[in-house]
């Protein structure tokens, strides 16, 4: 019998997940997490939209006519929305929009928003992934320091562990939602999608977020089915 499997070279992202000290790290979180009141719990991260993502993959036409989508959606050029999580409500999602990559300062900015539209409030814990933009050593502290003076605790999550993040769900949620939108705009007589601005979508992808999907996502998370 030929064995046809082959020894693969693992990306540097399945070696830092689980070495040891990682796992022990995820193990702990883990039962941490589940420990927090999820209504204090808020998740923040940030996602890059292209042109591509905003566009229909599927479009209705008349029959033996082909669906040509010349138009690409109203998104002129990349952007980057940075998102908080919110259960306790009344809205839960807080947004900000940059054409431009975000930066550290950027995500300092962001924190500083969310404190002052009332999205983070005393006994409030933020989980952050490990990127650069959140935990650089310029500013880590300094957001650290503020949001201690704010009653609020900045935790990160274990390396290269997306899964413990909501705010994975709620992007792909919302990525999907926009190109089956995009597709139900199709005009076959013109031959074109006439999909709303991104700004629009956008709001509109997120208000399809009930809080009882938000929430159903926070569980996913605190409990993995794979750990």
């Amino acid at each position: 019998m030929v064995d046809h499997r082959r020894w693969q070279v693992p990306s540097h992202r399945q070696i830092n997940k689980y070495t040891d000290k990682n796992l022990i790290k995820y193990q702990r979180y883990l039962h941490w997490i589940n420990q927090i009141d999820p209504i204090r719990l808020k998740f923040a991260d940030e996602c890059h939209f292209a042109p591509k993502d905003y566009r229909a993959r599927k479009a209705i036409a008349p029959k033996r006519n082909p669906a040509v989508l010349l138009h690409r959606g109203q998104l002129p050029k990349p952007c980057n929305i940075t998102l908080l999580t919110n259960l306790a409500g009344p809205h839960t999602f807080g947004v900000v929009m940059r054409e431009q990559s975000n930066t550290q300062l950027d995500f300092f900015a962001f924190v500083e928003e969310m404190v002052t539209l009332g999205f983070l409030v005393w006994g409030d814990v933020l989980v952050v992934d490990n990127a650069t933009v959140h935990v650089s050593k310029r500013y880590w502290r300094q957001i650290e320091d503020y949001l201690l003076g704010c009653g609020v605790m900045i935790v990160t999550l274990p390396t290269y562990s997306p899964e413990l993040n909501p705010c994975e769900l709620v992007f792909a949620r919302v990525k999907g939602y926009m190109r089956s939108e995009c597709a139900s705009f199709y005009d076959p007589t013109i031959g074109r999608s006439m999909s709303p601005p991104f700004k629009e979508m956008l709001g509109a992808a997120l208000s399809a977020i009930s809080f009882e999907e938000l929430d159903a996502y926070y569980r996913h998370c605190r409990n993995p089915t794979s750990v």
